[in-house]
């Protein structure tokens, strides 16, 4: 269910971040370690994001995004 609301989702945040689609340089998905089906569901639709736009897929580290998320900046 929730990978059909991918899409809602990436509308919501390029409407946020004032950037369209072929504006971003990448993207990224967490790629583990952590429960298999949510992170399968992810990766594939980032794969497939970057893939349709001709952008780097980024794999991330899950233990690592949520240590380093701390560090981002919030406007």
């Amino acid at each position: 269910l929730f990978g059909s609301q991918h899409h809602k989702e990436l509308e919501k945040a390029l409407k946020k971040a004032k950037v369209n689609l072929h504006e971003i340089d990448a993207v990224a998905a967490t790629a583990g370690p952590g429960l298999l089906g949510g992170l399968i569901v992810g990766v594939v639709a980032a794969k497939t994001l970057a893939s349709v736009i001709n952008k780097p897929f980024i794999a991330i580290n899950h233990l690592e995004g949520h240590a380093l998320s701390a560090k981002l900046e919030h406007k």
